[in-house]
């Protein structure tokens, strides 16, 4: 695989200058992690530029073509991607970490745990496994569409159900035993075909509680509190109970940021195309500032 990108040098650049890989999300992005005209990673790396830190930051592969089927890549196939790009920096710098968002900042936790990194910072990373995360968004979207308590509860139990039956390697639960409209039962059938594929049928089985242990890094976990992609208590207390000890750590929630970090009025998705703020900039202060500390 060969993957393009663009290495940013803050003026005066040495061995010394903090220099980090920028991961994104899930999805196969620009090396911008470019939405709605948006280009998060750009405007982070310019800024951190201007700070006098170093990025790398990289189209993913499938972005440019691929010789591969891209569903049959996993994201230990993203995270194998990032270890390139810092084993690039190690060879220009002397302190290299990962900042990564979404999907991206659970593989910045990852390479944490096989300590490949300096430092890492997690925006919005999962570390809840998948297979919560996709029934707590499930649950979000058919609340939000209006429906039944009790027919949510039943959906996101057989969605549940199926993806622990991968993780285990039983027979698929079938949609006829649970109580639910036809509507959701052909919902299931298009989870179940998502399942097929390896991408899916890993990402349901990652969690990041047994790995948080083994990191000896410092790590800055943030998240919106509006975020509806990836909930801010649920992961970031898993990553405060979960990571040893250190007073340099920085784990917290923001108030009023929705997945993208941009200031919001609910966080909901559909909204991302309308707000003009590509990044809320006083995120981007605090990634600088701990960034520079001693």
């Amino acid at each position: 695989v060969v993957l393009q990108g663009t290495l940013v040098l803050p003026e005066g650049c040495t061995r010394e200058t903090p220099a980090l890989v920028m991961v994104t999300g899930s999805g196969i992005q620009n090396r911008d992690e470019e939405l709605f005209e948006h280009k998060p990673f750009a405007v982070i790396a310019d800024a951190l530029a201007r700070a006098g830190i170093a990025t790398l930051r990289y189209d993913d592969r499938g972005f440019n073509g691929y010789d591969g089927n891209i569903n049959d890549c996993t994201t230990d196939d993203f995270k194998n991607d990032a270890l390139a790009g810092i084993n690039m920096l190690r060879g220009r710098f002397d302190k290299v970490g990962v900042i990564g968002h979404s999907e991206g900042g659970t593989i910045a936790l990852m390479l944490a745990a096989e300590k490949q990194t300096d430092f890492i910072i997690s925006l919005a990373g999962m570390s809840i496994s998948g297979a919560e995360t996709l029934v707590w968004q499930n649950r979000l979207a058919l609340v939000a569409a209006g429906l039944l308590e009790d027919t949510v509860d039943t959906y996101c139990r057989l969605i549940g159900d199926a993806f622990d039956a991968k993780n285990n390697g039983m027979p698929m639960p079938d949609a006829s035993g649970y109580d639910l409209p036809d509507a959701l039962k052909q919902n299931y059938l298009a989870v179940l075909a998502q399942l097929q594929t390896l991408y899916m049928s890993r990402f349901v089985s990652l969690d990041m509680r047994p790995l948080l242990g083994e990191i000896t890094c410092p790590v800055m976990a943030l998240n919106g509190v509006k975020d509806r992609q990836v909930e801010h208590e649920l992961n970031l207390g898993v990553i405060r109970k979960g990571l040893p000890a250190n007073e340099k750590h920085v784990i917290e929630s923001i108030e009023g940021l929705n997945h993208l970090f941009q200031h919001c009025t609910t966080g909901a998705t559909l909204e991302y195309r309308d707000i003009e703020e590509t990044f809320a900039p006083e995120v981007l202060e605090k990634i600088i500032d701990w960034l520079l500390r001693p």
